[in-house]
C-alpha cells in the first residue's frame, strides 16, 4: 500500500495525459471517418491517380484509403475544413 500511495502525482498524471490523449484519438478519428465518406461520396475530389486506380479497378475503399493514409496530419485537418467547416467560421 505504501507503494501505491507514493506514486501519487506521476500516476495521476499518466491516467489524466492518458484520459487527454484518448479524447483527442477520438477526434482523430472521427476526423478520418467523416474524410472516408466524403470521398466514398465524391470520389473525383481526389488527385488523378487515385481515380485513375479506380478507374483501372481498383477497389474503391481501398483506394480512399490509401489517399487517407498518404495524408499529413495537417493535410487532412486542412481537407476536412475545406469541406465541413464553413469558410465564415474558419481560422487563418
Amino acid at each position: 500500500r505504501d507503494v501505491e500511495r507514493s506514486r501519487g502525482l506521476g500516476d495521476v498524471y499518466k491516467r489524466q495525459t492518458n484520459s487527454i490523449a484518448k479524447g483527442e484519438e477520438t477526434k482523430a478519428e472521427g476526423l478520418l471517418s467523416k474524410l472516408f465518406t466524403y470521398y466514398m461520396e465524391h470520389p473525383m475530389t481526389m488527385p488523378a491517380q487515385y481515380t485513375d486506380m479506380i478507374a483501372e479497378g481498383e477497389e474503391e475503399e481501398r483506394v480512399v484509403c490509401d489517399y487517407i493514409a498518404g495524408m499529413t496530419d495537417q493535410y487532412a485537418i486542412a481537407k476536412f475544413s475545406e469541406y465541413f467547416v464553413p469558410k465564415a467560421w474558419q481560422v487563418n
